[in-house]
């Protein structure tokens, strides 16, 4: 169960948020994936858009975005942006973590989305397999918004904003954005883009991606499994036929060196006995 203090900061937001909802709208989009460089990255775009502009409701809400933008900038190392002059208020909210490797970006996809102090996701399944020149990965996740406020303790915010939080927040309206790195995708429980070979140079790069519309009164679940080739100089290759077809092709080299070597051999052998019975003749 996820700690009600570390979620709190996300709630405070939703809460001011919510409570102009009877006069505007929030939009709330989730962003996460991998880069094409390796980079994990979890980001939060929060818009408000105020309809009855009072001034009692502009402080609420700058309040509210001034106090997450600190915490999320200070205590939880994103880079932060917003704008509270005027309506649309909004919130950007990012966090990168460069690696090495998809196997350490996927490990620190999995430390964001599980770390309870940044993440909404209430449930987040992983499993990563790296074979020869493939890899394969596994993303389940769950988001349940009436379920963080239950356990975020509303009861501490003032009772006209906890009803009109529990009565409007059906109203909000929200994205998940998912991208990854893949040359195929086995599974996923919402459509995924086709995948797209990009060439840049010599670069080529594949990418899975997903969209998924937030339910802000129940649960929003989704998932996809794919899996990442590797072409023999390193790059990401487009199918695994691709791979089986150039391991075949390098087979038939290396059979085709073994043969020559092993005929070469047994000619020498065969010109050293005749030189030996030469020898012995005379």
């Amino acid at each position: 169960m996820r700690s009600i203090k570390k979620k709190l900061h996300i709630v405070l937001l939703l809460a001011a948020a919510s409570t102009m909802l009877l006069t505007g709208c929030i939009q709330v989009n989730v962003n996460i994936g991998i880069t094409d460089d390796f980079t994990a990255y979890l980001t939060y775009e929060i818009s408000v858009v105020l309809r009855d502009e009072t001034l009692e409701h502009e402080m609420q809400l700058r309040n509210a975005i001034n106090q997450i933008a600190w915490h999320y900038q200070e205590e939880l190392g994103f880079t932060v942006s917003s704008q509270t002059e005027s309506s649309p208020f909004t919130l950007t909210m990012i966090r990168m973590v460069p690696n090495n490797s998809l196997a350490q970006a996927f490990s620190s996809l999995e430390e964001m989305l599980t770390d309870e102090s940044m993440s909404i996701f209430m449930q987040v399944d992983t499993v990563f397999e790296s074979f020869y020149r493939q890899d394969r990965y596994l993303l389940r996740a769950m988001v349940d918004i009436p379920q963080i406020l239950r356990m975020s303790n509303i009861n501490e915010l003032p009772l006209s904003v906890a009803e009109q939080l529990n009565q409007s927040i059906e109203y909000g309206d929200g994205l998940i954005s998912l991208s990854f790195p893949a040359s195929e995708v086995l599974a996923s429980t919402h459509p995924v883009s086709p995948i797209v070979r990009e060439v840049t140079g010599d670069a080529t790069a594949n990418r899975a991606e997903m969209l998924v519309l937030m339910d802000f009164s129940g649960q929003t679940e989704f998932g996809v499994e794919a899996r990442v080739n590797y072409l023999r100089d390193g790059t990401i290759g487009a199918e695994l036929d691709e791979i089986i077809a150039q391991q075949q092709q390098l087979t038939n080299i290396s059979v085709l060196v073994s043969g020559a070597a092993l005929l070469l051999m047994l000619i020498t052998l065969i010109a050293a006995i005749v030189r030996a019975v030469r020898m012995r003749r005379d």
